[in-house]
């Protein structure tokens, strides 16, 4: 059992019959009577947040919560189902379960079921997920402030507030507790960095955009390479990558990839000579 005296912030306890968890708390010691404990806590059931003093010395069960690390699999009809990750059980959920996960609940993503004595109270999202934007108006070319927003339609449904420089197909990244844009997916440097890894660890590169008027772009990466690899390969995966990627993350048209090889790192030595005398640059388009 556990003592009103002792709540803090987060605190589950059990209040006529149903799961409680304290939001905020206060002791108070009057100038006349009992001092008592001000706490505002959850309903964890129902989801209500409620008010009520609290005898220090009154004792509550403590709530025992189950959660489970599951990813969500698929929807039928009013039911939606997860998987727990470990055991690969499979559980529906109903959606009034979901009420602030709808919104950004998007197949294979991972979430914390909270269960209490066999029923189901809520699914925790992770605080932000990356979501693609399937419907918004037309970037506004140069236009970089964050202050001016407009609607975007999420993958899942759900239309949130982002700048007028985010445009349709980029992925961005939102908080779940507020529904807020915090930044566009900087998927784009990533996966060129992967496309990068496949050609040398810790590779020197340089990356240059050029833009026509009809959005068509240009890209040259420049980087260095492993003694040994076979340098038409290792130019068609970068081309391949980046420009399937820059594409999806940015709705840009891309034109060419263009791959300058700029140095040739022999590993089986512990340095490397520069210049053209000890450097293979080849190009590729």
């Amino acid at each position: 059992m556990i003592s009103a005296g002792d709540f803090r912030n987060g605190t589950g306890f059990v209040l006529d019959g149903q799961p409680c968890q304290v939001v905020e708390f206060q002791h108070v010691k009057p100038g006349k009577g009992s001092a008592f404990v001000r706490v505002k806590f959850k309903n964890l059931q129902t989801g209500s947040v409620v008010q009520r003093s609290f005898n220090p010395s009154d004792k509550y069960e403590p709530v025992q919560l189950h959660i489970r690390d599951m990813s969500y699999i698929y929807q039928d009809g009013d039911l939606y189902y997860f998987m727990d990750q470990s055991t690969y059980d499979q559980i529906p959920i109903s959606a009034d379960k979901l009420e602030h996960a709808l919104p950004y609940l998007k197949e294979g993503m991972s979430a914390r079921v909270v269960s209490w004595e066999g029923q189901i109270l809520e699914v925790e999202l992770p605080n932000t997920v990356e979501l693609e934007i399937v419907e918004c108006e037309p970037a506004v070319r140069g236009d970089t402030a964050q202050s001016a927003t407009k609607n975007a339609t999420l993958e899942t449904g759900a239309v949130i507030r982002v700048p007028l420089f985010v445009n349709q197909h980029e992925v961005v990244r939102i908080d779940t507790r507020t529904g807020e844009y915090l930044e566009r997916n900087t998927g784009v440097v990533s996966s060129l960095k992967e496309a990068i890894g496949l050609a040398a660890e810790g590779s020197g590169v340089r990356v240059s955009f050029r833009g026509g008027e009809s959005d068509d772009v240009i890209i040259t990466v420049y980087l260095d390479v492993l003694y040994g690899h076979v340098m038409p390969e290792v130019a068609w995966s970068v081309q391949e990558r980046v420009k399937r990627d820059v594409e999806r993350f940015t709705g840009l048209n891309v034109d060419a990839v263009n791959v300058h090889v700029m140095r040739v790192i022999d590993e089986s030595r512990e340095t490397d000579e520069r210049g053209s005398d000890a450097t293979r640059r080849e190009e590729y388009s």
